[in-house]
């Protein structure tokens, strides 16, 4: 679920326009996993996806995502492996490793879609 579906769930909750309890029944979400949207929400942390299993290794990231890595390193060319994937997790754009980082731009990870797209 991407972090606009996230907020748009939550949202009627913020307003006071639903109880958490009415979200989970209508959206079949858990109450756990509302609670956290709102917590993280509040917090001011991102409501991207959090999760370091699909993120951890550059063979569980989508062609998307390690796309997203050569761009950012082709804007950013000075950027260190470790720098580049912490200012990627800061700026709320993808939670990666520095090793999955090198792994992209030096081991050839690169999706066959992002040297056709204009």
């Amino acid at each position: 679920m991407d972090p606009i579906t996230r907020y748009e769930l939550i949202r009627p909750i913020l307003t006071g326009e639903k109880t958490v309890e009415q979200v989970e029944t209508e959206a079949s979400v858990s109450l756990r996993t509302l609670y956290r949207y709102l917590r993280r929400f509040r917090e001011g942390e991102s409501l991207a996806d959090q999760s370091h299993a699909a993120s951890s290794h550059p063979k569980w990231l989508t062609d998307e995502d390690k796309a997203t890595v050569i761009r950012y390193k082709l804007e950013n060319p000075s950027l260190s492996h470790r720098r580049l994937a912490q200012q990627l997790k800061e700026q709320g754009i993808l939670e990666i490793s520095y090793r999955s980082v090198a792994n992209i731009l030096t081991e050839g990870h690169f999706p066959e879609h992002f040297f056709f797209r204009h």
